[in-house]
């Protein structure tokens, strides 16, 4: 397996490292349709940050136009650039915003980005590490799409799971509820997608290494595209298995906005951010 890049913070080792060898990688289906968009009014307008450089406790406001009838969702997202390479890792935080308003169909009322309007928020940064209770890994956790603008949110995270009784590597993707405990497992036995995922009960010791998406610029300004995926520490399932939130990472960072059009497609656009050290 070889290592991309160490990150030694709070006193924890954190990795990000190439899929191991005997994984095959071509295989692995895709984990989502982020591709590099074509221009169009559902991708985010230029990225304002209130400031290009913070402390890692320090709060930051983004603003941009973005919306349009096609889309579904935003989301706040920051990548962590690759202190080697000219790459970024991610997603280090992806949050839904509210939408300007709701609209009804058939009953149920869903996020409304008909207009465009300019999209200001306001956040405090941080870092989602996971923990078995000794080790800890990057968690690049998702959130679940909300199927009213009222549910509660959930989270998943990608990750390769294996058996301690038969060393068998699988993907799987695990559930976590808002205070970062994990809730359930589902196992994708087949790499192409052709069977239904099945829940499986972990047993102790049964291995997750979380995946990560690794990403490289695009040749527009503001944007990326999807490059691999990579992982980073592998964890044991020993009864606690949840994320943890810390203060970011000083480095370099892309901080924007992502639309998720009605097609499921990500449209992205970011700005150039530094979190200073401590």
């Amino acid at each position: 397996m070889d290592t991309l890049c160490t990150f030694k913070h709070l006193d924890r080792i954190l990795e990000i490292a190439v899929i191991e060898e005997e994984w095959p990688i071509a295989a692995l289906p895709a984990l989502g349709k982020e591709t590099e968009p074509t221009p169009a009014a559902m991708t985010p307008s230029p990225i304002i940050l209130s400031a290009a450089t913070i402390a890692p406790h320090d709060t930051l406001t983004l603003s941009a136009q973005v919306g349009g009838p096609d889309i579904a969702f935003v989301y706040l997202e920051l990548l962590l650039r690759d202190p080697h390479r000219e790459q970024y890792y991610g997603p280090v935080c992806r949050e839904p915003i509210a939408a300007p308003q709701t609209k009804s169909i058939g009953g149920v009322r869903i996020p409304d980005w008909s207009a465009v309007p300019t999209t200001r928020v306001t956040i405090k940064p941080f870092l989602r590490l996971l923990t078995d209770g000794q080790v800890w890994a990057l968690g690049f956790i998702k959130p679940r799409t909300p199927k009213t603008p009222t549910a509660g949110i959930g989270y998943t995270l990608e990750a390769m799971y294996r058996s301690v009784r038969d060393r068998r590597k699988e993907r799987a993707q695990v559930s976590f509820d808002a205070s970062g405990a994990a809730k359930g497992v589902l196992l994708f036995r087949s790499l192409e997608g052709r069977t239904a995922p099945q829940p499986v009960n972990p047993r102790r010791y049964d291995w997750f290494t979380p995946l990560l998406q690794c990403y490289r610029p695009a040749t527009r300004s503001g944007l990326v595209i999807e490059k691999a995926v990579v992982q980073s520490n592998t964890l044991k399932w020993s009864g606690r298995l949840q994320w943890q939130a810390e203060p970011l990472i000083p480095g370099n960072y892309l901080a924007g906005l992502v639309a998720e059009d009605l097609d499921g497609q990500l449209h992205r656009r970011y700005a150039e951010l530094v979190i200073a050290s401590g």
